[in-house]
């Protein structure tokens, strides 16, 4: 019941919030990066971000993994390489978190969805979680190339996970200004970037064995790690047409 009480006070405040107040969206399919994106952002600009909470009035970003939304909404999206965001959407799926366990309902309902002898063993599943990702997911309810196909068509600017790791300063620069700040204070941003240091995070949040935190990898190409070629195969050939967009092979 909880559940549906925030996402209703979530929906009231996407469209009533900017009426009065700032508010950026941060859009993408789940998995992509948007959680440490926005943290990021709403410490350089001191804006709210009410994350799995329910939202509070005033200048906002807020975390939308929704192919439409409020079109008062100063729209931004990041794209991740779908092979990563897979795997990643797995442990999601499968593991409560334990700095965080605001995923309980989609670990249940995942579950009850796959009768995997032993969870844990991602390369024995991992075949099958690709096919029931691969069609519609019931959450978030669409496909990765459908998500950033409408995103493309519409114009909104979107930016690479893989930038924003790889070339933080220059690409984080690049989104608030695309979000509606015209100058950037870089000594700002990089403080900003540096107090959610992924790499830092991690270190600082460790778990016990068969134990999954919300910031659990974050590495770049970590599929190649895990996905057999013919896995890989998959995916490229479904999602080829918007691979190619975002320059991923």
């Amino acid at each position: 019941m909880k559940y549906f009480f925030r996402s209703g006070a979530r929906y009231l405040f996407s469209y009533a919030n900017p009426l009065f107040f700032n508010t950026i969206a941060i859009n993408e399919f789940p998995k992509s990066g948007g959680t440490w994106t926005c943290k990021v952002i709403s410490n350089y600009l001191d804006y709210r971000f009410d994350d799995n909470a329910f939202p509070k009035y005033g200048e906002a970003i807020i975390k939308y993994h929704k192919i439409n939304i409020a079109p008062s909404l100063k729209e931004v999206a990041i794209v991740r390489d779908p092979r990563d965001v897979i795997i990643s959407f797995y442990y999601h799926s499968f593991f409560v978190f334990a700095d965080n366990p605001f995923n309980e309902r989609i670990v249940s309902m995942s579950k009850e969805r796959f009768n995997f002898s032993d969870y844990s063993d991602i390369t024995a599943n991992i075949s099958t979680f690709i096919d029931y990702m691969l069609e519609k997911p019931v959450t978030p309810g669409f496909r990765w190339d459908e998500f950033y196909e409408s995103k493309h068509k519409k114009g909104i600017p979107i930016f690479k996970y893989e930038d924003l790791r790889s070339h933080s300063q220059e690409t984080f620069s690049q989104v608030i200004q695309a979000a509606g700040t015209k100058e950037v204070n870089q000594e700002k941003l990089s403080e900003s970037i540096e107090t959610y240091n992924i790499k830092k995070i991690q270190k600082n949040s460790s778990t016990s064995k068969g134990k999954v935190n919300f910031v659990r990898s974050g590495k770049i190409n970590g599929w190649q790690d895990v996905l057999s070629e013919h896995d890989n195969e998959k995916i490229v050939t479904k999602f080829s047409q918007t691979m190619k967009k975002f320059d991923y092979h």
